[in-house]
């Protein structure tokens, strides 16, 4: 309870306890009683009418502390599952570069032969989009990777199940619009959403998944 509530309520029982106390000298007068009677009768005026106004007053109290403690279990909760969201994004994003980091063969360079991974597919798909067919190395990939059973559909066939994940788990936090992480979650959207060109001419991940990605950057 924040303190100028706690403020408020005391000025407001002063003042209460004054308005009180004037109103039985305005009618009964200031000459003190020595009858015991009197000062009882004086006691049942104010008790009469100030024990329901504070018992009403702390049930107020006793309400707002657990709407606040409720409140402060919601946030918990939520920043909770934000976290937990934030740990599966980066550990989906961990996997697909994983997956990018596999092999696809050789080309020939200044000092002899070079490596050449799947991430260099994935530029190539990002370089010609419009221009399926114009690169020899880009098509045995994408044909090897159609491939059941070979070396290059099983890394290929993971990414589609790891986007598909990726998918599942946004969509089930689309009505959380307070994120804390909100930027970290849109920055590894935009790196996955890298992939959308080359899975679609692979020809194995669902549309619905890739319109997704594509979508939730807009």
């Amino acid at each position: 309870m924040s303190k100028k509530i706690v403020t408020a309520a005391f000025i407001f029982a002063v003042l209460l306890m004054v308005v009180l106390l004037s109103l039985y000298v305005m009618t009964f007068g200031t000459v003190i009683s020595d009858s015991q009677s009197v000062w009882g009768a004086f006691g049942d005026y104010f008790g009469g009418i100030l024990n329901p106004i504070f018992g009403a007053l702390a049930f107020v109290g006793v309400l707002w502390s657990l709407h606040l403690q409720l409140g402060q279990l919601n946030h918990m909760t939520e920043s909770r599952q934000d976290d937990e969201l934030l740990q599966v994004v980066k550990d989906i994003d961990s996997r697909i570069s994983e997956c990018l980091g596999t092999q696809v063969g050789f080309v020939s360079g200044v000092g002899g032969l070079e490596p050449v991974y799947i991430r260099h597919m994935l530029a190539e798909a990002e370089r010609s989009p419009a221009l399926l067919g114009t690169s020899d190395a880009y098509m045995n990939f994408l044909s090897s990777a159609r491939a059941e059973g070979s070396i290059m559909e099983s890394p290929v066939r993971e990414m589609k199940h790891l986007l598909i994940s990726l998918h599942e788990v946004l969509s089930e936090h689309t009505s959380s619009h307070n994120r804390r992480y909100q930027g970290l979650v849109r920055y590894y959207i935009q790196k996955a959403s890298r992939l959308v060109v080359m899975m679609r001419h692979v020809k194995n991940t669902p549309e619905t998944t890739l319109v997704f990605l594509e979508q939730a950057l807009t």
